[in-house]
């Protein structure tokens, strides 16, 4: 399953909504998305929406491990948002959920502003084994 990447600005916050499978294959692609987009977020939140995120590996959970740092590093704050709960087990497992804070529902970050965009979505495609 492929890994798209839609990223929108608000004015406080940067949300990234990613669907498809966090993985070996596709983390490299957040990873490179959470350190552009974290030179943005100082002093704002990111959310990463994972919804439409079906699973997640030992790869994928080091690059939200490596954005949270750097987020951090830039005086920002990283909420994960509408975690399936197989996935969801996972964090619990390695006990990452006591690192990263989640959120369920609306994660729009309010009202729009006139700074609000959405860019482009980044695509990956994914090796079928």
């Amino acid at each position: 399953m492929r890994l798209a990447v839609t990223i929108t600005s608000h004015a406080d916050q940067i949300q990234l909504e990613l669907r498809g499978n966090l993985d070996a294959s596709s983390a490299y692609v957040l990873r490179d998305v959470l350190r552009t987009q974290a030179r943005k977020v100082a002093g704002k939140t990111m959310v990463i929406d994972l919804a439409q995120v079906p699973f997640v590996d030992s790869t994928g959970l080091a690059a939200l491990v490596s954005g949270l740092r750097i987020i951090q590093l830039n005086k920002g704050r990283l909420l994960l948002a509408n975690v399936q709960e197989e996935v969801k087990r996972i964090f619990e497992i390695t006990c990452l959920d006591q690192t990263f804070e989640f959120v369920d529902g609306d994660v729009t970050g309010g009202a729009t502003h006139p700074d609000d965009r959405r860019l482009p979505a980044a695509d990956v495609g994914n090796t079928t084994v």
